[in-house]
């Protein structure tokens, strides 16, 4: 059985399923073609500097429940 959901986006560490992640509050990082996810707030920042966001927080998120 596969316990990991996706990888962060910033460090590729696993993301299991019914675990908290974080997304970007801004609409660009949410869309299904991008849908950036990260294990941790200071990955989700590290993004910043990539993207230049204007007014952007991290969303607390909770992975879906193994089937």
């Amino acid at each position: 059985m596969d316990h990991e959901w996706k990888k962060c986006n910033a460090c590729k560490k696993e993301i299991g399923f019914n675990s908290e992640y974080y997304i970007c509050s801004v609409s660009t990082c949410r869309q299904k073609n991008t849908s950036f996810i990260f294990c941790c707030v200071s990955c989700w920042s590290s993004h910043l500097g990539l993207f230049n966001h204007r007014s952007a927080y991290a969303e607390e998120m909770t992975s879906p429940k193994a089937a």
